[in-house]
């Protein structure tokens, strides 16, 4: 590892534990063991660091996303229970890019697109591998339910802020996947729903 990228993994660290306001060029250059000389000669100030430092965060993540995305041996719906929970995990306050994201707007810009795109590409993939193997709804292999998915997630992680409810970051999760992969109809809900759309 080169020393610029152990720079940039070590201030993502404490970015990531500090937030931007909160951190110094000197506390990174203690930190990692170097001169804040030498820290300079690397990046002219610490908003250029920041936004490199994040970057790479943000690369490894996407990694991760994509080998979930990609694994074989995982069982279909485990993969689209795990896709859904690093969606909603991306939006709730415990998602370790979220306290920097919300000092800095710019960062923000940078995170949340980038990793939207991501969760939307690899969710309809993964859709249309469900629909494929017959797990899932042939009308879910159109490009309209992943963005639809995405925003019912970020609806439910931001219903503190929306309408003041307070349910934990876990309880949330496991009303999001109960809602996405197993409705809200129950049985006699399903057949009358049914019912319905045949005298419709």
């Amino acid at each position: 590892m080169s020393k610029r990228e152990l720079i940039l993994l070590s201030a993502s660290t404490l970015f990531i534990e500090k937030g931007y306001k909160n951190l110094t060029m000197e506390e990174i250059a203690d930190y990692i063991g170097i001169t804040k000389k030498t820290l300079y000669n690397h990046f002219p100030g610490k908003f250029e660091l920041m936004k490199e430092a994040i970057e790479l965060r943000l690369n490894s993540i996407l990694e991760d996303l994509q080998n979930l995305a990609t694994d074989k041996d995982c069982h279909f719906t485990l993969k689209l229970k795990k896709l859904i929970r690093f969606a909603a995990h991306s939006f709730s306050k415990e998602f370790p890019l979220s306290k920097i994201a919300s000092e800095n707007a710019m960062i923000q810009n940078i995170i949340f697109p980038v990793i939207s795109k991501h969760i939307i590409h690899l969710t309809s993939k993964i859709m249309k591998e469900g629909v494929d193997k017959g797990i899932l709804r042939k009308e879910l292999k159109d490009e309209t339910p992943p963005y639809i998915l995405l925003g019912i997630i970020e609806v439910f992680m931001n219903m503190e802020k929306r309408y003041g409810i307070k349910d934990s970051a876990f309880d949330l999760f496991f009303f999001i996947e109960k809602v996405l992969l197993e409705g809200v109809l129950s049985d006699r809900g399903r057949e009358e729903y049914r019912q319905l759309g045949e005298e419709l």
